[in-house]
């Protein structure tokens, strides 16, 4: 478990309001807290993340989802054991990872629709086709 504030301080450009906010308390690499209390995405450290899932740091609740373009909570996100993001909006999700298995496939109970996930473009893979025998047919072939 990482405690806050023991990061270090930091100055965070709010892009939405183009400014610089003084003082926030690094909790990791991606996340901090604004001397309001607020707690937000930083810049993702892999390039095209959109989500940021907070995991194992005190004083937040575990697998709480970020935007990286708003820096803010996603609520109603919810992470299941695969790491699959679903969204407020019945749409699923998933965070780029370079060392996890690549794809991942799960059947989305509220579509009733099987959905294919790939993690180093962290993206679904849409018209991607999954075989009888396990193998998965790219849309490109």
């Amino acid at each position: 478990m990482k405690d806050p504030g023991t990061g270090g301080l930091v100055d965070i450009q709010d892009m939405k309001e183009n400014v610089v906010i003084n003082g926030a308390i690094k909790l990791t690499d991606e996340l901090a807290i604004l001397p309001n209390g607020d707690i937000v995405a930083t810049k993702p450290l892999i390039e095209n993340q959109r989500f940021i899932i907070a995991e194992n740091i005190s004083q937040i609740s575990d697998r709480n989802v970020y935007g990286t373009h708003s820096g803010e909570m996603i609520v109603g996100a919810e992470v299941d054991d695969n790491g699959i993001i679903h969204l407020p909006d019945s749409t699923l999700a998933i965070t780029v990872s370079l060392d996890k298995d690549r794809y991942v496939i799960l059947k989305n109970n509220k579509t009733q629709r099987e959905s294919i996930f790939d993690r180093r473009l962290g993206t679904e893979l849409v018209n991607a086709t999954l075989h009888h025998n396990g193998m998965i047919k790219l849309a490109t072939g």
